[in-house]
């Protein structure tokens, strides 16, 4: 008796309709149902990478990294570069991330990061994609004549602490925050 490959796909087609249980266990990739849509979690996992990034400071390399890998999210390299102040040379771990986001040339944040703006861009079944803005009064480091020379102005300016505002995409699957991207200036004008 010869299969053709019609014989063999309709036969495999009436073994999972019958039965739904045999054909999730036959997929190839698993599927994570999709849960509905809720704002309220949405936030509270905001708020979580926020009471994490205050926190990371103080930790200790083992725990920042279980609680980092408990979170599990992706930063683009638009976020990192302009926080560790240096273009993204190798692998960076989330804990350097996380640590150097509330400080600023070896000096700490005068205060806490806070979030200040939480915007929901587009929520449905699964997924949601949120703006949000990070408050940070940071340190300013001095900068010498020579470095004001190449600015517009030309004057140093002592160091100072200052309110910086960040502004972020979130990307939300199943209610949890999982990438944060830039959200580029010319957006927030438009």
């Amino acid at each position: 008796m010869t299969l053709t490959r019609r014989a063999i796909f309709a036969g495999t087609a009436a073994i999972t309709i019958g039965s739904p249980a045999i054909s999730e266990a036959c997929s190839l990739v698993a599927r994570r149902r999709p849960e509905s849509f809720s704002d309220a979690a949405c936030r509270r996992s905001l708020g979580e990478l926020v009471r994490l990034i205050n926190d990371a400071p103080g930790l200790s390399d083992e725990v920042l990294a279980t609680r980092a890998g408990e979170l599990s999210i992706n930063f683009d390299p638009d976020v990192t570069e302009p926080i560790l102040d240096y273009p993204n040379r190798k692998t960076m771990e989330n804990g350097e991330l996380l640590r150097a986001w509330t400080s600023s040339a070896g000096t700490p944040d005068r205060a806490p990061l806070r979030l200040s703006d939480v915007n929901l861009l587009k929520g449905g079944r699964g997924v949601a994609l949120y703006q949000f803005t990070l408050r940070r009064e940071r340190f300013f480091a001095e900068i010498t004549e020579k470095e004001a020379a190449g600015d517009s102005c030309g004057y140093p300016e002592p160091a100072h602490y200052g309110v910086t505002r960040l502004s972020y995409l979130g990307v939300f699957s199943n209610n949890k925050l999982r990438t944060v991207s830039a959200f580029d200036e010319w957006l927030q004008q438009a």
